[in-house]
């Protein structure tokens, strides 16, 4: 039998077009001279032509009927499958093989023997044996790709006890149609023909005792089939008086799902891990990459500091400006306002949440259909609908196959992704073998967990955004501080030049100042408490707020000046530094000012006459400072190009040049200066990871009202012809 087994695989190699080299050559010579080898040849030419014109006619047939129907998933064909056991699954299953039982490697009969002589055998088919452990169990191959396997205690007696010790488990595969001509195998139920992916007969036993498959023991197979048929069933085979077989009790074939450790397993938006990799995250990172998605939230932070701005600062006396000054101040640019709008106006926490991954990630999902990659690809679709109570919808059902999910999906047309999930529902997907008088805890868990970590992600996001708040809210207490400060300073600066202007244009018109706190605003009414000169503090007052020169001529002809000179200056290379600040120090004046730089990189100021100014010239590169200092600068010396040299004592330096009240003041302004540059690096910082923040939340609740950035364009014709095509 062994040999008439091997000839006829030998010959379907040949006209399969499968011998080669020696091979080909080797047979081809047998052919020549061996009449009965050429008649076999022909012989089983002639059966493998007829057989595959039925099974096509077949196929045809039943594509017609089932058309004619309107039946979608279940065909009238399935796989005949001969069973000696209680039921037997058929799905498709990735596994890691042990050893099996030895063999020789030239394909002769096992040295195992069979102790029955069993009436199911199919004489022209191989009896293939393999001894297995039944407390162990283990997983079988047979010859023509069928794989077989059996869980630990998994066969009863005729008693219904639990078998121990070694078990002899029988396969006969009849796969290729010449092997099921051969075998004299029909194809029918109930007289009906069946389009047949092949079939094989396992059976178990001990000594010359049958074995059946214990209750929730189920034996799981992996069939080698050349269709791709997804309305195959699996039937029994049941003997007639006859010697012939009839396919009984057809089940639908649902694929059972393998789990795989959860860590494995790609839960994150679509959008995400690149994102954090056109960021410069490490993405190998695992931890550092949890940490980033499970700490973001559904809450969209309203950006406050997205721009830098030049502002400008004006200082009043008598309602008049006295000094102005430039700064930089932030604000939130108008684009990312309209973003904040748009996303105030959408429900992002009905969308999909990384508390709830983080959820059915837990311990407790590992023996679910979510530690599967069947449910990892749903994910993924469930991403681009965003929608959370979709994701819900697959946790609901956790007892039930994953296509009946599937087809809740499909049939609910709420959404833009009926194709996918259609031909997810069609690849009849089932679940994994786990208790599932545990569904409700997992429910009860799933809803607990996703709370907690909810609860736990907003929390901690609300203190991120209360420290940031905080640190803005110390920044710019710092800056009013020192802005009332500054305000202070200068007027009280303005105060004394303005006193001394006008105590020297009384001077020169001989009189005696009456008042020192003039209005200068036309228009306003004041009491006059006392007789002399009132038109000249006017004058006065002009020329000390516009720094320009006065010359003024009484009734009585007497005549006084305030005499205004510019100043400018030039510091050559001044390109090579980061900051430039060209400080004037006046005596008899408490205090110095500031000079403006202008746009050509100058910095100018106009000198009054009654005062003596000290130049002071600070550089600033990187860590560095480079300083030129000038004593005493006189009316007409319009320009000076300094050369800055690398920092002294400059300490000494500004107790040479100013008063205590002056120096006080700049050991202020340089303190204010250091505050202003660590500000600015912290702002830089939060501003950047700020937008890291909001560039990883839109990867995550992406909404193309905003930014288009990852929801999909879908084909809403192609959506509306499959219902039309199939309501």
């Amino acid at each position: 039998m062994r040999k008439e087994l091997e000839l006829t695989k030998l010959i379907e190699s040949y006209l399969n077009g499968e011998l080669t080299g020696e091979e080909l050559k080797a047979f081809e010579l047998r052919l020549n001279v061996n009449q009965k080898l050429r008649e076999e040849v022909e012989l089983q030419r002639t059966t493998m032509e007829a057989l595959e014109g039925v099974m096509i006619r077949r196929s045809v047939q039943q594509a017609a009927k089932m058309h004619a129907k309107g039946k979608w998933m279940k065909g009238l064909g399935g796989a005949g499958i001969l069973i000696g056991l209680a039921a037997v699954a058929l799905f498709t299953w990735n596994f890691l093989q042990p050893d099996l039982p030895p063999s020789e490697e030239d394909g002769s009969e096992l040295s195992i023997e069979i102790a029955v002589d069993h009436n199911e055998f199919n004489d022209f088919l191989e009896k293939q044996v393999f001894v297995i452990d039944a407390e162990e169990g283990g997983v079988v191959e047979g010859a023509d790709g069928t794989v077989i396997a059996i869980p630990s205690d998994a066969f009863v007696d005729e008693h219904d006890e639990t078998v121990e010790g070694e078990v002899q488990l029988v396969l006969q595969e009849a796969v290729e149609p010449t092997s099921i001509v051969r075998a004299g195998l029909s194809t029918t139920s109930n007289g009906e023909e069946l389009v047949t992916a092949g079939m094989f007969y396992v059976g178990a036993f001990q000594g010359k005792s049958e074995l059946q498959v214990a209750e929730g023991k189920d034996l799981m197979v992996d069939m080698l089939t050349p269709f791709d048929d997804r309305g195959m069933q699996l039937f029994d085979g049941e003997f007639k008086e006859d010697g012939s077989i009839n396919w009984v009790d057809p089940e639908p074939i649902e694929k059972v799902l393998q789990t795989v450790p959860l860590e494995e397993l790609d839960f994150y938006a679509p959008a995400f891990i690149p994102t954090l990799a056109e960021l410069g995250f490490d993405i190998d990172d695992q931890d550092g990459v949890d940490s980033i998605f499970y700490s973001t939230t559904c809450s969209y932070e309203r950006p406050s500091e997205s721009r830098s701005e030049v502002m400008e600062i004006q200082i009043y006396k008598a309602d008049s400006v006295v000094w102005a000054d430039r700064f930089e101040d932030t604000y939130a640019t108008e684009e990312a306002e309209r973003e904040w709008d748009s996303a105030a106006s959408l429900d992002f926490c009905s969308y999909i949440k990384p508390s709830s991954i983080r959820a059915i990630k837990e311990e407790e999902f590992q023996s679910t259909y979510v530690a599967t990659k069947e449910f990892e690809e749903r994910l993924r679709y469930l991403w681009w609908l965003r929608k959370e109570k979709y994701l819900g919808l697959y946790i609901e059902n956790l007892d039930k196959p994953l296509w009946y999910t599937d087809s809740l999906m499909v049939f609910g047309k709420e959404f833009s992704l009926v194709g996918e999930f259609y031909e997810l529902y069609l690849r009849r997907d089932g679940n994994v073998a786990f208790d599932h008088e545990s569904f409700e805890k997992l429910q009860q868990i799933f809803e607990e967990k996703r709370e907690l970590f909810r609860a736990s992600a907003e929390e901690a996001r609300k203190k991120v955004i209360e420290a940031r708040q905080a640190e803005i809210r110390e920044d710019q207490l710092t800056d009013r501080k020192f802005w009332d400060h500054e305000r202070e300073r200068r007027a009280e600066l303005y105060e004394q030049e303005l006193k001394l202007n006008l105590d020297e244009a009384y001077r020169q018109l001989g009189k005696t100042p009456s008042r020192r706190d003039i209005n200068p605003n036309p228009g306003l009414t004041f009491p006059i408490t006392n007789t002399g000169w009132k038109n000249v503090d006017q004058y006065v007052v002009e020329s000390t707020l516009t720094r320009t020169t006065m010359k003024y001529e009484a009734p009585n002809g007497d005549k006084a000046e305030i005499k205004y000179e510019a100043f400018n200056v030039a510091v050559d290379q001044v390109d090579q530094y980061d900051e430039v600040v060209c400080y004037l120090l006046g005596d008899p004046q408490a205090s110095f000012r500031k000079m403006m730089k202008h746009d050509d990189g100058t910095y100018n100021e106009k000198l009054n006459e009654l005062i003596d100014y000290n130049l002071l010239v600070i550089g600033y590169k990187g860590e560095e400072q480079f300083v030129f200092s000038e004593e005493g600068i006189e009316l007409g010396s319009v320009t000076a190009y300094p050369s800055l040299r690398p920092k002294g004592d400059v300490d000494a330096l500004i107790r040479r040049l100013a008063s205590t009240d002056t120096a006080k003041d700049l050991q202020t302004a340089f303190n204010y200066r250091l505050f202003q540059k660590d500000r600015d690096e912290r702002r830089a910082k939060r501003l950047a990871k700020q937008e890291q923040e909001r560039a990883v939340w839109r990867s995550i609740f992406c909404f193309s009202e905003v930014d288009n950035c990852c929801y999909p364009c879908r084909d809403l014709e192609r959506d509306l012809a499959f219902w039309e095509a199939n309501e």
